[in-house]
């Protein structure tokens, strides 16, 4: 019965050896597997970090019309800048009385330019008129191609009238020559018409500079109604 005691106390001792060991094995490998855990964790935020960093910066484009040359008309209640190198007209004593109180001509060269004195009221105009205006820049059927765009500018809806005039007729001696290409913008708001016109002639006639972009580009990031 003694040595059957004794055997017995031999093997709980070994029991609790090989629990020790495995508790201690187990306590290992989670201590690697948390370590392992951790690494994963420190690399993803390393590799985010740095591809953060390392974002390459997109540059803004620089604005076009910055060198450009301010005008501001206080009776017209607007105001633009155009390219420093386009034109007014000259002479403007020849011109009809308040002609350019409320409108400013424009023109890429002195040819393009309003003539004063004359029935050449040139390539660009802005303006505007008291009360609603804007059935009269509708362009009819004397043009192909017609749009009508609606654009918003300082909060003020307004639409981009375009059209080609076609052949005139016989009757309409002052409709402008077949091909020429007219845009209008026109805008309605305080109990005043805004307008902005834009005429290209045909090649060999003028004006027939195509500036288009330019007059667009006035408007879309220039153009400001005046209280």
């Amino acid at each position: 019965m003694k040595k059957l005691k004794q055997n017995e106390r031999g093997f709980g001792a070994i029991e609790l050896i090989l629990v020790l060991v495995i508790v201690i094995a187990i306590s290992g490998v989670g201590l690697y597997v948390f370590k392992a855990k951790n690494n994963i964790t420190s690399t993803y935020k390393s590799v985010a970090n740095t591809s953060t960093t390392n974002k390459p910066k997109i540059a803004k484009a620089p604005d076009p019309t910055t060198n450009w040359t301010s005008y501001s008309s206080k009776l017209g209640n607007f105001s633009l800048r155009y390219p420093s190198s386009w034109v007014q007209p000259t002479h403007k004593e020849l011109c009809t009385a308040g002609l350019f109180d409320r409108s400013l001509y424009l023109g890429p060269d002195a040819q393009s330019v309003l003539s004063c004195g004359s029935e050449f009221f040139g390539q660009i105009s802005f303006s505007s008129v008291d009360g609603d205006k804007r059935t009269d820049y509708d362009l009819g059927t004397d043009y192909t191609n017609n749009t009508k765009k609606a654009v918003t500018l300082n909060g003020v809806a307004g639409q981009r009238i375009s059209g080609t005039a076609i052949a005139k007729s016989a009757d309409n001696v002052f409709a402008p020559l077949e091909g020429t290409i007219e845009v209008y913008y026109v805008f309605y708001t305080n109990g005043i018409t805004y307008s902005a016109t834009y005429t290209q002639a045909p090649a060999g006639h003028s004006p027939s500079t195509n500036v288009l972009n330019d007059f667009d580009l006035i408007m879309s990031s220039t153009f400001k109604f005046s209280s």
